[in-house]
């Protein structure tokens, strides 16, 4: 009897029944995740253009050119601001848009603040941070997506963007920490369209170093959040 009690309980699991009268146990199954999804949608085309962008950003940048540098900078800008708004109108956000937008802006914050520190609007020790901030999420992320990849782990699967396998959500200090290391590099880009007289003024520079530390000290946070906690992460479990 024990046998064959067993062996209907087998019996059960496998057929995904809810509930075995016997013990009033709830079997169930996860809810399947799709295995690939569709990336060619009008945010992630926005978040494409905004990496696109970056090259000529830093140009503009390196070269001085502060009106030509602010204008694609506001373009780049109105492109984080419209795919984020647009996939969650239309319902169109996709795994690969979770990652890929975080990561267009940390290359578009990395061409600026490596433009600017070249330039000398910058302090190096400040570039350094923020730009090992994101190389280690980077790192991080090729961790996790080996990780949560289902098997086979082929190089064609693990770089294969429509096979999701990890979701990323930014918390809200990295989005904060994301806002104002914007403002800080939208300053040190149109401060030198300001007359000289206010470029000089003490009260200028003070605002820019208090600005620059306030800057430091959240991306220094940010980081530490993402090393310890992993809130911002989840695995896709793939049936």
């Amino acid at each position: 009897m024990l046998a064959v009690a067993l062996h209907r309980g087998v019996l059960v699991r496998r057929l995904g029944l809810r509930t075995l009268a016997t013990s009033r146990v709830v079997w169930s199954r996860p809810p399947p995740v799709k295995l690939s999804e569709d990336i060619v949608t009008v945010p992630n085309l926005l978040t494409m253009s905004r990496m696109a962008l970056c090259p000529a950003i830093g140009w503009a940048v390196m070269t001085h050119q502060s009106p030509l540098a602010l204008g694609l900078l506001g373009v780049a800008g109105c492109t984080d601001l419209l795919d984020g708004w647009i996939a969650r109108r239309y319902g169109t956000q996709t795994v690969f848009g979770s990652i890929a937008d975080p990561a267009a802006d940390k290359l578009l914050m990395g061409t600026m603040v490596v433009s600017l520190g070249l330039g000398g609007a910058m302090p190096w020790p400040l570039v350094g941070l923020i730009l090992g901030r994101d190389v280690f999420l980077v790192g991080l992320a090729f961790v996790m997506r080996y990780r949560s990849l289902a098997p086979p782990r082929t190089l064609a699967r693990y770089f294969n963007p429509r096979l999701p396998s990890v979701h990323v959500t930014p918390t809200r200090i990295s989005k904060g920490n994301t806002f104002l290391q914007l403002v800080l590099v939208g300053v040190l880009t149109l401060l030198p369209l300001l007359p000289e007289s206010v470029q000089t003024h003490p009260h200028t520079t003070r605002a820019v170093r208090v600005l620059e530390g306030i800057v430091a000290g959240t991306t220094l946070w940010t980081g530490l959040d993402y090393a310890i906690s992993r809130r911002s992460i989840r695995f896709l479990h793939v049936t």
